[in-house]
Parts: structure tokens; C-alpha cells; sequence
């Protein structure tokens, strides 16, 4: 029942609430009831393995794949299956420490307060971290190291969804809001037995969900600061047929399109989806001179992005151009995921032995990227802004690295492509939450531009913004958002 409230609260926004009570359940659980260990061991661990069910069902969205050289046919429900499982497993371990380091602090000599309020809500959030770290050593591959960027799932990002209580991450973002979610489902594990008149807690709990829904915004932007308007390319050409690679012209003439009403919108800042390779289609590797000669007058500066053959292997690398300083500027992905950028050392094996061995081999050499050698961006101009790859916003990091990285950066630009997946509403909702914490955190303006996503914005005081549509052709739109520069 844990695992069930906690999984639907991450696919039904709005219900976020019975989050809430499934981990003060799981807490009564593992703190008050009389089972043996075992029981309670099992019991943390299926919690979590059932609420990751619900938190990465996205991965159905997958099917069928069309970004692979070859046809699995059905075969491809079975590899999504497995993934899915899978890595609900792993990252459900979770659970385990949970219990841990419950039985752990409950038997240091305390006070209860001490327990309820500051050790339970320690002990999950740990716990949390710990489960990305096994995920991370179970996903190991070629394209990765052992990490804790994978925080979906994240207790906290329930309140994320909550306009009010999503400003408590201003105090240490997701992490801050994991405390403060298990605290107050602390609080009702302690109070419950003590409480004479159970329809309180009812009452309560019906007033907060009806504040959960309402859609007010703290505003705080102050008018008078300079904005700059920032076009945000989105596009949704088919991942095959006619516009694939063999056919550039056809390309061409779209982004040529696109680029061209971006232009004329007296934008400051263009941003290109992810792998859009604007620059590479203008004309291969003098693709960036020919922009810069044509357009010597503008004062824009160009985000885009494309896969970069090295030494070592695919790179999947931004490029940014300062026209109007003649300044060129790149950032590699630091941070790669096993969903479509390469391929574990676990799966491969495991094909190997179940005799698609040569399957495994052509699916690990068409996604294998590797971190490149130009991750770190400490060297941009001030006026350029972060980059964040796609999936990076799900390391609740990402964004202050950068910062910490720049001293401080205008805003953070996040161009995405989700092109593996086929409307993954669950999964763009779980993406949006992180990057509201991230932006409210870190009190920075972040623009998505997206392939086969939604472009937006989001604020610092945690609004998502819809850019105002400015033009639109086949398979492209521009958008336009206005950001206030400090």
C-alpha cells in the first residue's frame, strides 16, 4: 500500500498528498510495528520496487523504438520490459537503507522528537542517495561512472508540484524538500496515536490536497529589470524516413526556415533542440563562419548541438556562437544515460548469454557516446549562457555545477530531444518538476528548447512559461520568452 500511494502520487500530479501518507505509512511500519526484521527488510524493499514501477512507466513510451538501425520487432516490448523491472530493482535498494539506518538510529538512546524530526527524515534522504549510487553501479557502461545523478522518484519532488511548498528549496533543492516532505509525514506517524479525534487528520489532509490544486504563483520578478528575448526552436521531424540524414536538403530548407524567423524576432539568444546540427547542415564544418559572414550585423548569440566523432567516441557536443563578439564556444554532455547513450555492461553480457550476442553489439556501436573532453564551461563570456544536456536536469546538481563552475551565468539554456519516447506525459511531468527545484534553488531563469517536447521556461520562483508562439512551419515552431538579466 506504501509503494502504491507513493507511485501514484508521481504519475497524478495533483495527488500528491497520498505521497505524503505512503511514506508516513512505510515509517509506521518500520518504526512502530511489531514484525520481525525480515518482514520489515522485504516491506521497505517492495515499497520502493513498486513505487519506481510508477515513477519510470515512461519506459513503455519507448515502444516501438524507431531510433535504432534495426527492427526487434515484439522483441522490443521484452527489452523495454526488462529495463523497466530492472532498473526498478536496483534503484529500489533504496528501501534497504532505509531500513538500516531506521533500526539504526532507533536504537541510539534519544528523545522521540529527535527520532520522528530530524533522524527519520536524515536516514530517507540518505537512503534516496543511496539508491541512485546502485543504480549507477548496476547501469555501469562505457559512457559512465558511478554517480548519484538520478534522483527521479526523490520524495521531495512531490512538494515540488505544490507552488508554496516548492519554495523551500531555495534552502538545498530536492534535498531540502525530501526532508521537508518526511518530516511532515513524521509528524503524522508521531501525533497519530495521540489524537483522540481521527476525522482532524482527515480534515487536514482534505484541505491540503485542495491547496495542492490551486494554481497560484508567487511573483517576485521586478519590472524594471533589462529582459532580453530569448527564441526557442522546437521541432518534431520524424525520427525516420525522408528526414534522416540522407536527405540534407530537405533538412536544410527547414531549419533554414526556422532560423530565418528566429532572425527576424530580434531575439538576443537563439537555442536549438538537441542533435539539431544547425550548423553542420548549413555547410559541414564551415557551417559557423558562413552563419557568422552572413549574419555579421546581428547581435545574437546561437546555441546548437550535434553528435561529434572523437578519439575516444561519439560526443554529444553544444556549440555556441557570439556573433556580434566573433566568439565560438563548446560544452560536451557530461552526464550520460543508459536509455539510448549507451549500453551497460550488464545488458550486454546478459544478451550474450541468451545468444544475441550480434544484436547487442550493433544496439551498444549505434548509442554509444562517451563524456567528452570539454565539459567543464568556466571559460564562457558572461553574457553566454549554462548549458544542460538533456536528462541532466535529473541530477539535482546539474545546474548549481554550472554556476559554481561560472560564478554566475544569465540564465541556463536546456536543449532536449526526446525523439526515443512517444508522448511521455508521466515522464515530461517528472522532467518539469526537477527543473522548477532546480531553478527555484538556484535562483536562475532555465529555457528549454525541445525535440519532440514542449519548449518552456522556468522561473526562479517556480513558474513554467509557455513561450509566445512567433512562427511555425513543418515540423518546427519558434517561440519567444522574455528573461530579466541581473
Amino acid at each position: 500500500m506504501s509503494g502504491l500511494l507513493l507511485g501514484v502520487s508521481f504519475i497524478v500530479p495533483f495527488l500528491w498528498p497520498l505521497g505524503i501518507l505512503g511514506a508516513a505509512l512505510l515509517l509506521h511500519c518500520l518504526s512502530v510495528s511489531k514484525d520481525s526484521w525480515k518482514v520489515k527488510l522485504l516491506g521497505a524493499y517492495l515499497a520502493m520496487f513498486i513505487k519506481f514501477l510508477f515513477v519510470l512507466s515512461a519506459y513503455w513510451t519507448m515502444y516501438p523504438i524507431r531510433w535504432l538501425p534495426l527492427d526487434l520487432g515484439t522483441g522490443e516490448l521484452a527489452i523495454i520490459g526488462l529495463y523497466w523491472i530492472s532498473v526498478s530493482s536496483y534503484i529500489a535498494c533504496s528501501g534497504l537503507a532505509l531500513f538500516g539506518l531506521v533500526i539504526l538510529f532507533k536504537k541510539i538512546p534519544k528523545p522521540d522528537w529527535l527520532y520522528y524530526f530530524i533522524l527519520i527524515p536524515i536516514a530517507w534522504v540518505l537512503s534516496e542517495v543511496f539508491g541512485s549510487f546502485i543504480l549507477s553501479l548496476f547501469t555501469l557502461g562505457d559512457g559512465s561512472t558511478p554517480n548519484i545523478s538520478f534522483s527521479l522518484g526523490y520524495v521531495g519532488y512531490l512538494l515540488g508540484e505544490h507552488h508554496l511548498l516548492a519554495q523551500i528549496a531555495r534552502l538545498g533543492g530536492v534535498y531540502a524538500l525530501s526532508l521537508s516532505a518526511i518530516l511532515i509525514a513524521s509528524i503524522i506517524v508521531y501525533f497519530w496515536p495521540k489524537w483522540q479525534k481521527k476525522e482532524k487528520i482527515i480534515f487536514a489532509l482534505v484541505l491540503l490536497i485542495c491547496v495542492a490544486t490551486t494554481k497560484a504563483h508567487i511573483k517576485f520578478i521586478d519590472e524594471s529589470s533589462k529582459t532580453e528575448n530569448v527564441a526557442l526552436i522546437s521541432t518534431s521531424i520524424p525520427a525516420g524516413g525522408l528526414f534522416m540524414r540522407e536527405n540534407p536538403k530537405e533538412y536544410q530548407s527547414l531549419q533554414a526556415d526556422a532560423m530565418s524567423s528566429a532572425l527576424e524576432s530580434d531575439a538576443s539568444y537563439i537555442v536549438w533542440p538537441e542533435g539539431a546540427r544547425y550548423f553542420s547542415h548549413l555547410a559541414a564544418g564551415w557551417g559557423t563562419m558562413v552563419f557568422t559572414f552572413e549574419n555579421d550585423a546581428e547581435e545574437v548569440v546561437v546555441v546548437d548541438s550535434s553528435v561529434v566523432n572523437t578519439e575516444k567516441g561519439n560526443v554529444l557536443r553544444a556549440e555556441i556562437v557570439d556573433v556580434a563578439n566573433k566568439k565560438n564556444f563548446i560544452a560536451d554532455k557530461r552526464y550520460l544515460v543508459p536509455q539510448g547513450e549507451f549500453m551497460p555492461y550488464l545488458y550486454q553480457g546478459l544478451f550474450q548469454v541468451v545468444g544475441l550476442g550480434e544484436t547487442a553489439t550493433k544496439v551498444a556501436g549505434a548509442i554509444s557516446y562517451v563524456v567528452g573532453p570539454e565539459v567543464n564551461q568556466s571559460d564562457f563570456s558572461s553574457n553566454i549562457p549554462g548549458i544542460l544536456f538533456c536528462f541532466e536536469s535529473t541530477n539535482p546538481n546539474a545546474v548549481r555545477t554550472l554556476i559554481h563552475e561560472r560564478g554566475s551565468v544569465p540564465f541556463v539554456v536546456h536543449p532536449v530531444s526526446h525523439s526515443w519516447f512517444h508522448e511521455p506525459v508521466t515522464f515530461w511531468s517528472q522532467l518539469d518538476t526537477s527543473l522548477r527545484v532546480q531553478a527555484i534553488w538556484n535562483q536562475v531563469y532555465i529555457a528549454t528548447a525541445g525535440n519532440h517536447s514542449a519548449s518552456k521556461l522556468f522561473t526562479p520562483q517556480g513558474e513554467i512559461v509557455k513561450p509566445q508562439s512567433i512562427a511555425k512551419g513543418e515540423y518546427w515552431e519558434v517561440g519567444l520568452v522574455s528573461i530579466p538579466l541581473k
